[in-house]
């Protein structure tokens, strides 16, 4: 089976794809956690052979990575219109679904608008910032938000045919 790395951008229905290709891949497959620093450690902590028999690349995480394994594997990834998708990622902090933002949003406080006058970086261009490769490497901080959005269409049209 071919060599394949799922890009999976929060909440874009990412998990039904998970699902299908989990079935279609078994083990051994790497994971993204979407703490790069962590996720690269544990990479890197793979014996060579470990590495070499990686079939799926799954997760959260940037477009770019330093893994030179990575390169010329084929990627797929979802966008979602960027109101949608913002919307869905309240109802999954509505729900706790994710205990580790609590402190950031405070129950008895949040409502969609403390959410949108929050000021998250999870507001800004996510999407667009995923595909540049933005999470820890800092590649979109000196670009205004119609040179990330420019910049992560060009990507798409020349890397994620």
């Amino acid at each position: 089976m071919q060599r394949l790395r799922f890009l999976h951008i929060p909440k874009t229905a990412g998990t039904t794809l998970r699902d299908a290709l989990f079935r279609l891949y078994p083990e051994p497959r790497f994971i993204f956690h979407g703490n790069i620093a962590n996720d690269l450690r544990r990479y890197r902590a793979l014996s060579l052979e470990q590495r070499g028999s990686i079939q799926l690349y799954f997760g959260h995480s940037p477009f770019r990575l330093p893994i030179d394994d990575l390169l010329g594997v084929d990627t797929i990834t979802f966008i979602r219109e960027p109101v949608s998708r913002v919307v869905s990622w309240f109802h999954h902090l509505l729900e706790n679904k994710s205990p580790e933002m609590a402190g950031f949003f405070p129950q008895q406080q949040f409502d969609l608008e403390f959410l949108l006058a929050s000021g998250h970086e999870a507001l800004n261009n996510l999407q667009a910032r995923y595909l540049l490769g933005d999470a820890d490497y800092g590649y979109c901080q000196n670009m205004d938000d119609q040179r990330i959005v420019d910049a992560a269409v060009e990507r798409l049209a020349e890397e994620m045919r």
